[in-house]
């Protein structure tokens, strides 16, 4: 017997023969205390089990090996138990089976929605779609698309906080969609909080619980220490750092994971850096279970050329390839000035896009009158140019010069509605208020690289898009050029801005100019031209029950409690009805060529789509409802009409997906398809989001350039729109349709991209 072991058997026994002399104990509280005293701890002869229970075991002459064969079977349990963390490739101890991870996400989830359930959004507002729309964007991504159950729930809470419960439950309080500010932003924020489940944190916080913190607890208390001591040690010394750990590792692999999403991941940095301003009263780093987003700004830095190397690598790196490329010129513009009235300067350049041969043109120098802005010549270079140029000519080399853009479906009197609803902009605010935002407006265009704006219908502002493009055309303002609808056919009662309150006259501005019958509609259609409209625009279908379940529209007012099954846009719920026939449809057409004007029909319904192509309208807009089975398509080719699917607002509303498919569809059926995204329903700048949206429907590079550029000219109705190159080159027209560099003071700040390849 060794002498720890002697001396431990003395220990184990003299501690027993003192429990044999201790007395007898006595029952009323009185005789206690003179037993104990006041001071003398009441556990006293529990605390001295627990030591006995321990030096009892270490006097077994098989300690040794009970110690051994423990740590051998908990060392072979730990192995055995070991994962390997997706993404971050970091091993970890799990023993927490999916079934039982399921059960406790369930669980969570109960009480999550006792907590808050009286405070989520309905689905069909502005915050749920957004949430839902980037969650559809990560799953696929997440390597969890094939789980089940993926649920959105927004809070109504300035709370800036998210969580993705188990089992695919997604909790968004609406404070942290301010923070985000975007889609980018929240991407980052799903990402890291999808990538908890991805990881299973939630899993392994409670295996590392079984796996430290019982041991230490029981330890402390077989030794007679207090076990709360050891409970804060596990917390320091385990628990918080771990914490940490995990939240660092769920930035990166939802940093990857919206990296292969398509989502920029340089705004976590600026979702981090938002939130490091708001830090205010927070605990030190080493007594939180988060990194300080100071730390987490820091790693992100480290970690963002691996993600931008990983969107450059993944299925959508060409979209965003050219879509930083026109971001990165929106920051940084090239202006083209003129010199003197009279002379005449050349631009210089190593590429530039020709949309009638569908090409790219090398070596290619541009001649240009300042005196009209227009392109005298453009010719391909046969001599080296010297390494500097000289002014007044432009030295563009090493860029791609693009023709001047196309938006086929704008309202410059409207702004995002996310900042307000369509309603709010027409009935509240001021003819003044719109009009200038119309001029801020216009300039976002211009220096987005838009030479032209063909703005259907002005919402509510009557005629006074006739003035803001006789403005621009004078100089008086800068902007594109517009080609405008005024205001809008309709039927009666077919679009108008319809109000609860009729007490006392109430009056609101009307949004379109109703007309019935094909006398009618010709007269509406006379009414239009002879305000100034240089396009016909008329409402083939809409939807007539737009306020029979209203949304919350004033502060204060609650939403419908009992909504009818259907999705609001394309759903039952509020279905798009025809607001004409077909004989109306043929007069307005009728009418409006007559004087030489193209016709833009509103149709989402394949009906509605069959029909205005049969009675030859210029352009279809919309047409995001399934066409299958119908004639829409048909109708579309044989009538030469021009496709504009406004994809950037069908993605604010609904799965964008199907509808990229239509679109693609119709390219491939070979229709016309010109970009125009129906801006002004989101800002005005982001226009060219279209083109990635067509990008992303699959539709080649230079088909998308030309739909917006020269088809877009065909829908504003251009007469040279497809003249031929060499007639349009010596005479000082139009190039490529507007490619127009301003002989003012102003000039279209984006006309030149950076090369993305």
């Amino acid at each position: 017997m060794s002498v720890w072991q002697r001396l431990f058997r003395q220990r184990c026994a003299s501690s027993q023969l003192r429990h044999q002399q201790q007395p007898t104990r006595s029952f009323s509280h009185s005789s206690r205390q003179q037993q104990y005293g006041r001071r003398r701890p009441f556990n006293y002869q529990t605390f001295k089990t627990s030591q006995g229970l321990f030096y009892r075991w270490a006097a077994r002459p098989t300690f040794y090996y009970e110690v051994a064969g423990i740590t051998v079977v908990g060392a072979t349990v730990y192995v055995y138990n070991l994962e390997q963390v997706p993404v971050s490739d970091r091993y970890r101890f799990n023993i927490i089976s999916a079934n039982w991870e399921k059960s406790l996400g369930e669980s969570m989830y109960r009480q999550t929605m006792q907590e808050f359930g009286r405070k989520l959004m309905p689905e069909y507002t502005y915050e749920h779609r957004l949430v839902k729309k980037v969650l559809d964007r990560l799953i696929p991504h997440s390597g969890l698309a094939h789980e089940d159950g993926w649920e959105v729930h927004v809070i109504n809470d300035p709370m800036k906080n998210a969580f993705v419960i188990p089992g695919g439950k997604v909790f968004v309080f609406r404070g942290i969609l301010d923070v985000a500010k975007g889609e980018d932003g929240l991407a980052a924020v799903l990402g890291h909080e999808i990538a908890h489940n991805v990881a299973h944190h939630a899993a392994e916080r409670m295996s590392s619980s079984y796996a430290v913190m019982f041991p230490v607890i029981g330890l402390f208390w077989a030794l007679g220490l207090d076990p709360g001591i050891g409970q804060m040690l596990v917390k320091f010394a385990f628990e918080l750092p771990g914490s940490r750990s995990q939240e660092s590792e769920a930035d990166y692999i939802g940093l990857m994971m919206m990296a292969e999403s398509c989502y920029d991941p340089s705004a976590a940095m600026g979702l981090w850096a938002a939130m490091e301003k708001q830090e205010h009263g927070t605990p030190p780093q080493f007594l939180s279970t988060h990194p300080s987003s100071h730390s987490r700004l820091e790693q992100i830095r480290e970690w963002l050329p691996k993600a931008q190397d990983k969107r450059k690598d993944s299925d959508c790196g060409e979209i965003g390839g050219y879509a930083d490329a026109f971001r990165r010129q929106q920051r940084e513009p090239i202006i083209v000035m003129r010199t003197t009235k009279d002379s005449t300067f050349t631009i210089h350049t190593d590429l530039l896009f020709d949309p009638q041969q569908k090409k790219w043109l090398t070596s290619t120098s541009l001649a240009v009158d300042p005196s009209t802005g227009l392109i005298s010549k453009v010719y391909q270079r046969k001599e080296d140019l010297p390494k500097t140029i000289n002014g007044p000519d432009v030295d563009l080399r090493g860029k791609c010069v693009l023709p001047g853009l196309v938006d086929s479906h704008t309202h410059i009197f409207l702004h995002s509605y996310r900042e307000t609803s369509s309603l709010s902009q027409m009935r509240d605010e001021s003819l003044i208020e719109r009009t200038l935002r119309a001029g801020n407006h216009c300039r976002a265009a211009l220096r987005a690289g838009y030479t032209t704006y063909r703005d259907l219908g002005t919402e509510g502002a009557f005629d006074a898009d006739i003035h803001v493009r006789d403005a621009i055309n004078r100089g008086i303002i800068p902007g594109p050029r517009i080609f405008c609808a005024t205001e809008a056919l309709a039927s009666a009662g077919g679009y108008e801005t319809r109000i609860e309150n009729r007490i006392g006259h109430v009056e609101v501005p009307r949004i379109s100019d109703p007309c019935d019958g094909p006398v009618g509609v010709r007269a509406g259609v006379r009414r239009r031209l002879g305000a100034g409209a240089d396009v016909i625009k008329f409402y083939a279908d809409y939807r007539k029950r737009a306020l029979r379940w209203p949304e919350a529209s004033w502060p204060g007012c609650a939403p419908i409690q009992f909504p009818p099954p259907g999705d609001t846009i394309t759903g039952t719920r509020n279905p798009n009805i025809l607001l004409f026939g077909q004989d109306e449809m043929d007069a307005i057409v009728a009418e409006a060529k007559r004087a030489r004007a193209p016709v833009a029909a509103h149709a989402s319904s394949a009906e509605a789509v069959k029909m205005a192509a049969r009675a030859g309208a210029t352009t279809i807009e919309h047409g995001f409802e399934p066409w299958e089975g119908s004639e829409a398509m048909q109708a579309m080719l044989d009538n030469g009409t021009i496709f504009v699917p406004t994809l950037s607002v069908v993605e604010q509303y609904i799965d964008v997906r199907p509808v990229l498919q239509q679109v693609k569809e119709a390219y491939e059926r070979g229709i016309k398809l010109a970009c125009g995204g129906d801006t002004g329903a989101f800002p005005h700048g982001q226009n060219v989001r279209e083109l990635e949206l067509f990008l992303a429907a699959g539709i080649p590079l230079e088909d998308v350039l030309v739909a917006a550029t020269l088809h877009g000219w065909e829908a504003c109705g251009e007469p040279h729109a497809s003249a031929p190159w060499h007639q349009l080159a010596p005479t000082g027209t139009h190039l490529f349709a507007d490619n127009r560099i301003s002989g003012t003071s102003f000039a279209p700040e984006r006309l030149v991209t950076s090369l993305a390849k």
